[in-house]
């Protein structure tokens, strides 16, 4: 009698099977083209045990959004263009999606244009806006900024201020792979 409890049990156990899979992370949202995240397919059953040797195949619902590599780094999302894609898994009978948002930024917004100043104005900080595929502000983005002629503007990076000289120039406004060029006018202050 124990021999048969013995070997029941033994092919219960060699019959369990994994019964849903959980994708880490669970969602993904990207800011830039090109970004990757290798997401991870775990095939458990009902009482958490973990299955490592199961084939996956991954897909994704819109390779403009985002793409999965299927072959050499399977589950390695890449972030592609704006919109909504889903990534899924599919792998013994069983299949699981992901949620991915890439959020970029495709326009720029500067205020005002042209920046005038003075040889003796202090720092100032143009508007910008980041600035979605449908025209809608991005927050958390930060602008980056380098003036063309030194000996007329400076910059800290996220402002600029005259460097002494009179004259035009101009400076470039990056955010992210968006870039937008806008005319500085440096005229002679009151104090010079």
């Amino acid at each position: 009698m124990r021999w048969f409890a013995a070997v029941s049990l033994l092919a219960l156990v060699g019959c369990l099977k994994p019964d849903h899979i959980e994708m880490k992370p669970e969602q993904l949202t990207f800011n830039r083209r090109g970004d990757q995240v290798w997401v991870r397919a775990i095939f458990k059953d009902s009482r958490g045990k973990v299955y490592t040797r199961q084939a996956q195949t991954w897909s994704s619902s819109n390779d403009a959004v985002a793409k999965v590599d299927n072959a050499q780094k399977p589950g390695n999302v890449t972030a592609v263009g704006p919109g909504h894609a889903t990534i899924s898994v599919k792998g013994d009978g069983l299949d699981a999606e992901l949620p991915v948002d890439v959020i970029t930024v495709e326009k720029l917004k500067v205020s005002p244009i042209p920046i005038t100043l003075t040889t003796d104005s202090e720092r100032v900080v143009p508007d910008v806006q980041a600035l979605d595929v449908n025209g809608r502000p991005i927050k958390g983005r930060t602008p980056h900024m380098k003036c063309a002629d030194e000996k007329i503007c400076n910059s800290d990076g996220q402002g600029i201020w005259p460097a002494g000289d009179p004259g035009k120039t101009t400076v470039t406004i990056s955010v992210e792979d968006q870039t937008v060029t806008v005319p500085v006018i440096v005229t002679k202050g009151k104090g010079t």
